[in-house]
């Protein structure tokens, strides 16, 4: 594989002008136009995408040179080998980065890996990576610079590569003199994702001139010191452009790093005159990043081989004839800076009515979100008390249920009491009747004790019962027991003072217990044809009191 040719330079350094040159050498080279363009990162998915890209309408506007074939058209050639080894973030995000990966070093044997005449990358975005490609890939590396008051002026036809310096702010990792200027916010600071959204945000709100010029005159020293300690020849376009001699000299000193076939006859390159004012402003603002540096890192030896190889090669300016050209030059430049003074002050306007309303609108969504909360908040008390109401409800219905239940149970215990008290009432009235028909039948009883025929009868019923023991008819130990009670009976007081009498002898006492309690005979069976009037006249009284059925008798 032949070693591969790598052509550096920031934006707008005569790039385009280099590619030409090597283009139209012959078949000895093939050559890549800005392989490492976001435009090539978008077509890895879509080669069409380059097709579009390749249109050279712009051309006139950005006054690049005429090619008989479209740019991409090599990468185009050679989709399949790369479309798999870039991706967006190895573009602007490895601006710098020493790691191969990040640093578009897959992307790049991709390209190598395609078969051909010997590989030429002149790329716009590797300033600040030639050490990392050159120790990953080897080859012949040239950086092409330009003195900065021309190259920044040549910005200006377009905002496309301000821009991009801006969301080269965004490299990781960031020169520590970048990462100072960026950490003002005034420069950079932007908060999108991606080359796209980064590139709105800052078109949006375009800087100053001061600020313009400070961040590419950092950038244009940073690739100037990269090319200093790694390129293999430095092509300063000015000098170049000198003339004949000049052009006759670059092409000896390339061909004895062995990049023969090349003519720089026709090379071009116009040197503006800048007014002393003009001079005086571009001068302040370097002194001010040249600090920066210094600040940064740099040493004063740094600093020193930088300005040096810029002075050496620093172009000559005639002021053109008549001298009234020159002026209207430096006025219309003049126009252009206040121009830009004032799309900054008015995009810083708009910005920070944004941020006003940004501001006023966090408020509203403030309010809203704690409108919302509380909305929230009160539905779900809201939803627990409904769900609370239902549960009291579904409590009290059982309650009440339960209420009705016993108040039923309470009614039939009424009406039982009521029945039960109705019996009682009865029962009471009936036994207060028979208490007096007990006591009726004790008075008769008691008369009938202290009546004379009781009395004359008694040895007649001794008799009587006499003969019922003597005849078996009646046993003579209920004769005794019967004799025993009525004594008993009768005569109370006998009957406490026999106990007592008794209970000192426990076994007499005992046996005239069980004789006197004993069982008996069975009273005989009493029907009701076994009653008489009376007793059948009080046993239905009885039974309609206690309201109970029975048959007439």
């Amino acid at each position: 594989m032949s070693s591969p040719i790598f052509i550096h330079s920031m934006f707008r350094a005569g790039s385009t002008y280099l590619f030409s040159v090597f283009r139209r050498a012959g078949e000895q080279y093939r050559c890549y136009y800005e392989p490492l363009h976001e435009r090539v990162a978008w077509a890895a998915k879509d080669v069409s995408r380059l097709a579009l890209a390749s249109s050279s309408s712009e051309a006139p506007k950005l006054r690049h040179p005429q090619l008989d074939k479209p740019y991409f058209q090599e990468l185009e050639d050679s989709w399949r080998f790369w479309k798999d080894a870039i991706s967006p973030d190895m573009v602007y995000r490895g601006y710098f980065s020493r790691d191969a990966q990040e640093a578009g070093v897959p992307f790049y044997r991709a390209l190598l890996g395609a078969a051909g005449p010997r590989p030429v990358f002149c790329d716009c975005r590797t300033s600040g990576r030639i050490g990392t490609l050159k120790h990953e890939l080897g080859g012949q590396h040239i950086f092409l610079w330009r003195n900065p008051w021309d190259q920044w002026w040549s910005y200006q036809l377009d905002d496309y590569f301000e821009t991009a310096n801006q969301i080269i702010l965004h490299a990781q990792p960031l020169p520590k003199a970048l990462a100072n200027l960026a950490s003002t916010r005034i420069i950079g600071g932007g908060n999108g994702e991606g080359y796209s959204e980064l590139r709105d945000e800052y078109l949006a709100r375009p800087l100053a001139f001061s600020d313009r010029y400070t961040l590419f005159y950092l950038l244009w020293c940073l690739a100037l010191k990269e090319g200093l300690e790694h390129a293999d020849y430095r092509l300063n376009i000015d000098t170049l452009c000198r003339d004949d001699d000049a052009a006759a000299v670059v092409e000896e000193d390339l061909a004895r790093l062995g990049i023969d076939g090349l003519n720089f006859a026709d090379a071009q390159c116009p040197v503006s005159v800048y007014s002393p004012e003009e001079q005086a402003q571009f001068e302040n603002l370097e002194a001010h990043v040249h600090g920066q540096l210094i600040e940064s890192g740099w040493t004063e030896e740094d600093l020193h081989e930088v300005l040096t190889e810029r002075e050496l090669h620093r172009p000559e300016r005639i002021a053109p004839e008549p001298n009234r050209v020159s002026e209207q030059f430096a006025r219309q430049r003049q126009l252009t800076q206040n121009l830009m003074t004032a799309r900054s002050e008015q995009a810083a306007q708009h910005a920070e009515f944004a941020r006003q309303q940004s501001t006023e609108i966090m408020h509203l969504d403030s309010l809203r979100a704690g409108a919302e909360e509380n909305f929230e908040r009160a539905s779900t008390e809201l939803a627990d008390a409904r769900q609370n109401l239902v549960a009291n409800n579904a409590e009290l219905e059982s309650k009440n249920a339960a209420l009705e239940l016993k108040t039923e149970e309470l009614e039939l215990l009424g009406v039982e009491l009521t029945q039960s008290q109705a019996r009682l009432g009865r029962m009471t009235e009936l036994s207060g009747a028979l208490n007096h028909e007990v006591e009726q039948l004790k008075g008769m009883y008691a008369e009938v004790l202290r009546s004379w025929s009781w009395r004359l009868t008694l040895p007649l019923r001794w008799l009587g019962t006499a003969g019922l023991v003597l005849t078996g008819r009646r046993p003579f130990r209920s004769s005794v027991i019967q004799i025993i009670s009525g004594i008993l009976i009768r005569f109370p007081r006998v009957s406490r003072s026999m106990r007592r009498l008794l209970s000192l002898v426990p076994p007499l006492y005992n046996w005239v217990i069980a004789l006197l309690d004993g069982p008996v005979e069975a009273s005989p069976a009493l029907g009701p044809a076994g009653l008489n009037h009376r007793a059948r006249t009080i046993h239905a009284r009885l039974c309609e009191r206690l309201g109970l059925k029975v048959e007439d008798l």
